[in-house]
């Protein structure tokens, strides 16, 4: 009986310890980021606005280029 007690108080430890840590952190995590484009700013959003150019910046479709789409 006492292993178990002390399995159970060994537990209950690591989570009172993980809950004061999670009261002890930032709640709040800014992230930013930046692209600096080299041209004018009308020739960029001209490219942009074409929903066909969107698969030249995407995130997904760069991974994976062998990727075959059906429309």
């Amino acid at each position: 009986m006492n292993i178990v007690l002390t399995i159970l108080l060994v537990i209950a430890g690591i989570i009172a310890l993980l809950l004061l840590i999670a009261m002890l952190t930032k709640k709040e995590y800014n992230v930013q980021r930046e692209i600096s484009i080299n041209a004018p700013v009308q020739k960029v959003f001209d490219y942009l606005k074409h929903i066909k150019n969107q698969d030249n910046y995407n995130k997904w479709v760069m991974a994976d280029p062998q990727m075959k789409r059906d429309l």
